[in-house]
């Protein structure tokens, strides 16, 4: 198996597990059953996804970056954006630690949901969640990024809301929501800048590279300020911490 191939399957892992458990959920009628396919599920795919980043960093030396594409997105003269995936130094120890620390709190998870009404709802966000947090960290250009940083705070959103019986549990997901959008109006005006200051000389991170100094400093200290109020919001940094003490709830 190819390592473009191994990358693009890390990152698709979570979301085919999510869609298997949801099958499951509509499809079975035993709950004992739901829930032992579930966490069989669970308990399999962040321990496959660690594998294969240990595998990268033992076996791959990232002297060129590893560039593996799943599909073209949109093709419009010369705008052309594809869920593509870059693995380098740096996104190849993120990855790991997301993994390995994703398979600990699955393992755990597994048990302290155990018998809970919404098991199989309850992994089908974390898987989602997890697949979220690759597409955000091995995304080859912003547009990807930005689709896995919205998927981590959608998933973010529905986990903090996760008893929705609750009142107080919806209360603090809406705080969170609205906060984490602050933050989403930073990144979105900064990417935009980007491409409006770089222009039709491509989105990928390593176009931006090649070309940023091109653009004005000015601009480009608006960009660092905009791409660090995305930070706060969804790091919940002052003053847009406020969200996460109640979304422990």
């Amino acid at each position: 198996m190819s390592n473009a191939l191994l990358l693009q399957l890390m990152v698709l892992l979570p979301f085919i597990a999510a869609l298997l458990i949801f099958l499951g959920r509509i499809t079975l009628q035993s709950s004992v059953t739901r829930e032992q396919m579930t966490r069989l599920i669970t308990l399999i795919t962040p321990l496959l996804t660690a594998l294969i980043a240990l595998y990268f960093i033992l076996f791959f030396k990232p002297n060129q970056p590893l560039h593996a594409s799943l599909l073209t997105w949109i093709a419009v003269g010369e705008l052309d954006i594809s869920i593509s995936l870059v693995l380098d130094a740096l996104s190849m120890w993120m990855v790991l630690f997301i993994s390995v620390i994703s398979a600990l709190i699955f393992i755990y998870a597994t048990g302290y949901m155990h018998k809970d009404e919404g098991f199989a709802r309850f992994f089908i966000y974390f898987h989602l969640f997890l697949g979220s947090m690759m597409l955000l960290v091995l995304g080859d250009n912003p547009i990807i990024m930005f689709l896995g940083w919205e998927g981590v705070g959608v998933c973010s959103y529905l986990l903090v809301g996760y008893y929705f019986k609750d009142k107080k549990n919806i209360t603090a997901a809406n705080k969170a929501f609205f906060l984490n959008r602050i933050g989403d109006f930073g990144l979105v005006t900064a990417i935009a800048l980007l491409f409006i200051s770089i222009g039709s000389t491509g989105m990928q991170f390593s176009s931006l590279e090649a070309h940023i100094k091109e653009i004005d400093s000015g601009m480009l200290t608006l960009i660092a300020i905009l791409l660090f109020v995305g930070a706060m919001g969804k790091s919940a940094q002052i003053p847009l911490y406020v969200w996460l003490p109640d979304a422990m709830a």
